[in-house]
């Protein structure tokens, strides 16, 4: 994988960095991956208790999270390398041909790759089928996704937050989007332990620069390929509603609770519900 830095703070060529920078407190980070590194005794990574940062005075207090527990959390991992396993093994097929397809559709790979940001603030690489034409202009999607965190965005008329009249993406782009086609390539780091298969969606650097001290507690688990938020009506929901439902998942993961989630995605995927 080639260097890379993103304003010269991540690095996806390297073991995952702690991120300090503008936009947040650097004491409440650095707490925050102190928490997501304590696995002792037992417990999920980044569930060891609360953040110890001040909330604004308009915001909820620090999460209060009660341990699963060593076993509950080996469980969840191994859940992770057997189903994601298997899928691989399963959708190969698919990944062949979408891969050609999208290869064969539009110049540039066939894989996008893009930092994000995972446990305790730390950067990892993720992987897509690239659904957009390559070298396009992010700046809209920025200007959009910083008014969408801040509250200020408007849905469509369709009830939709999203760009949804996108420019940027290829024909054969909205078919994968429509059926999370594109999202396969993350199997990959759903094996390597950088994500789980459900836990909260993954924040981009810029997204995560905009996080309140409420919304940065969403780095408190595993990002995930899916997740609450995806099964509720995704961009549909505004982007307060999915930190709730996060924020909940935070508190209450369980393997009982994903296996229910995944079950429910499995029907979300096949309706397409949600997508844009």
């Amino acid at each position: 994988m080639g260097g890379q830095s993103f304003g010269g703070r991540w690095r996806s060529d390297a073991p995952p960095e702690p991120f300090y920078g503008p936009g947040r407190s650097n004491q409440a980070v650095a707490q925050l991956e102190l928490t997501a590194r304590e696995h002792a005794p037992g417990g999920w990574p980044g569930a060891q208790g609360s953040i110890d940062w001040q909330p604004r005075p308009s915001e909820p207090g620090p999460l209060r999270i009660t341990s699963a527990g060593a076993p509950a959390y080996r469980a969840k991992r191994a859940m992770d390398v057997v189903v994601a396993s298997l899928l691989t093994l399963c959708l190969l097929p698919v990944f062949l041909v979408t891969f050609l397809a999208v290869r064969l559709s539009s110049p540039g790979p066939a894989i996008f790759r893009q930092a994000r940001i995972g446990t305790g603030g730390r950067a990892f690489t993720l992987y897509k089928f690239r659904s957009m034409y390559h070298g396009n202009d992010d700046s809209q999607q920025r200007a959009y996704v910083a008014s969408l965190i801040r509250g200020e965005a408007r849905s469509d008329s369709e009830g939709v937050f999203k760009l949804t009249a996108d420019r940027r993406v290829t024909p054969v782009g909205r078919f994968l989007r429509r059926y999370s086609v594109d999202e396969l390539p993350q199997l990959w780091n759903v094996l390597t332990g950088r994500m789980s298969l459900v836990g909260p969606r993954p924040a981009t650097p810029h997204e995560v620069d905009l996080y309140s001290e409420r919304a940065k507690q969403r780095l408190l688990v595993k990002p995930g390929l899916t997740g609450l938020w995806q099964v509720s009506g995704r961009c549909r929901l505004s982007f307060d509603t999915m930190v709730d439902l996060d924020l909940e998942y935070v508190q209450t993961a369980g393997l009982s609770r994903d296996i229910v989630i995944l079950a429910r995605t499995l029907r979300a995927v096949v309706a397409a519900e949600g997508a844009a």
